[in-house]
């Protein structure tokens, strides 16, 4: 677990170091892992639905975000990586993107998806992804079921009793930074990541989906930034 560990560290480690300097934004990923009733524990396999929110940080002086690409991490004690391809990585918001996949050699797969810039004021990202796991055990862990059921659910990692595990996702793109000197906003390479986390009752997503818009709203109004 600690090489693991160690490797993802290194690896987000050099996502950042590709884009040196980076400005922080806020992100949240949420995975429905049973997508229109897809698992099949039968065949061990299903589809995830992922959603990726984004919007600049509270600051008067940053202002629009767009994203460009997503890195989404799956490990190799829970899912099947010889079922996975870049066949199984659909785009649904927005279409067009392209994906392929990245290894480093060990038990460890990222998928990277990318294409046109995408605002924050036209998120969430949505991305499918068909997956197969090692066994049926793996889809939760300890009792935990689908979020729908329990807000508690997560991929069951297996290598204690219930070792509960979330994809690791790096979204990269711009973000416009205000210079008062010039009293002009320009573009500057930003990031941001984290892990997913269960998506929440539809009732809880509709009302985190209309705080985001007013989040966007507000900052539209800043500085009469423009895109």
């Amino acid at each position: 677990m600690k090489r693991v560990v160690c490797l993802t560290l290194l690896f987000l480690f050099a996502v950042a170091s590709a884009y040196a300097f980076t400005y922080p934004f806020d992100s949240m990923g949420w995975v429905n892992p049973n997508y229109n009733g897809s698992w099949d524990s039968a065949t061990l396999t299903g589809t995830a639905r992922y959603y990726f929110y984004f919007d600049s940080p509270d600051n008067p002086v940053v202002g629009d975000v767009k994203v460009t690409d997503l890195a989404l991490q799956f490990e190799g004690d829970i899912f099947d990586l010889s079922q996975l391809d870049e066949s199984d990585f659909n785009m649904i918001k927005p279409a067009g993107w392209s994906s392929y996949l990245f290894s480093d050699g060990t038990d460890i797969k990222w998928g990277i998806t990318g294409g046109a810039a995408v605002y924050s004021a036209d998120d969430p990202l949505i991305l499918d992804v068909n997956y197969a796991l090692l066994s049926a055990g793996r889809y939760s862990s300890g009792n935990n079921t689908y979020a729908g059921e329990s807000d508690t659910w997560a991929w069951n990692e297996a290598q204690g009793a219930n070792t509960s595990w979330s994809n690791k996702y790096v979204l990269n793109g711009k973000i416009q930074i205000w210079n008062p000197t010039t009293r002009q906003w320009s573009w500057k390479d930003a990031a941001s990541g984290g892990s997913t986390a269960p998506i929440p009752e539809p009732g809880s997503l509709m009302l985190l989906g209309t705080g985001l818009l007013g989040m966007i709203g507000y900052s539209k109004v800043r500085f009469g930034k423009k895109a």
